[in-house]
């Protein structure tokens, strides 16, 4: 079986609401995340501060999880977080472990 990376690109605003859904999930596992700068968004879902700046303050979360585990779990996370303005993308991962 494979495994994924679901990479989520979330608004500051709905960084703790991401995480607590994910805690929550015993499949989960261990993630991360990372506080980020987001570029590229349309000008009218920018606050003026992030127009001047060009990049709106974000929390990047990666999760390596099966593949299929994915589906579950994107149907989660699009009930809860529909309208949020949170991004994700999914990349495969050809080797992970932890170094002993």
């Amino acid at each position: 079986m494979n495994d994924c990376c679901l990479h989520l690109l979330c608004p500051r605003a709905l960084e703790e609401r991401t995480i607590d859904l994910l805690l929550a999930r015993a499949e989960a596992g261990v993630f991360t995340s990372a506080p980020g700068q987001a570029h590229g968004f349309a000008h009218g879902r920018l606050s003026a501060a992030e127009q001047v700046s060009g990049c709106s303050e974000a929390c990047l979360i990666q999760l390596v999880l099966p593949q299929a585990q994915l589906p579950g779990l994107m149907a989660e996370l699009q009930q809860a977080l529909r309208g949020g303005g949170v991004r994700h993308w999914v990349t495969l991962v050809v080797h992970h472990g932890e170094f002993a």
